[in-house]
């Protein structure tokens, strides 16, 4: 009877011990969200995106942008989360404007101080000498 008791014991302990990382790694995960209304058609990290009205879910070094009319994923993108100033109030999209093109680049959630950085920066050299547009600028569009 004690083996039976001790192997159950041992059981326990093994497998408390094997989800401890599991519960680790979601207490670390933070999630962030923000609506936002982009008028125009847009790319980020490759994928183009419609102009439209977006929930941006945010966690570690994802966002997942969803139609927020129709509830549909339209894009999962890596990004690289940075620490910085702390944003009040709404966050914000920047965008690398060429000519008609609009690049994502970053994405700010409002209240923290982190920031997401898309992986695939533009290149302003490649992309102004592909344009016969004059150089390029950025936008910002605040986010709900």
């Amino acid at each position: 009877m004690t083996s039976k008791i001790s192997t159950v014991k041992n059981s326990m302990l093994i497998v408390t011990f094997a989800l401890l990382p599991l519960a680790a790694v979601g207490a670390s995960a933070q999630t962030k969200d923000a609506l936002v209304d982009v008028p125009f058609a847009f790319v980020a990290n490759h994928t183009s995106l419609p102009a439209g009205h977006y929930k941006i879910v945010g966690q570690d070094s994802m966002l997942t942008f969803i139609n927020a009319d129709t509830g549909r994923s339209e894009a999962v993108l890596l990004s690289r989360p940075e620490t910085g100033n702390r944003v009040e109030g709404t966050g914000k999209l920047e965008f690398y404007v060429s000519g008609n093109r609009h690049l994502l680049t970053e994405v700010r959630f409002g209240g923290t101080d982190t920031h997401n950085m898309l992986l695939r920066q533009p290149k302003p050299e490649h992309v102004v000498a592909r344009n016969t547009e004059p150089a390029a600028q950025t936008t910002e569009i605040a986010t709900r």
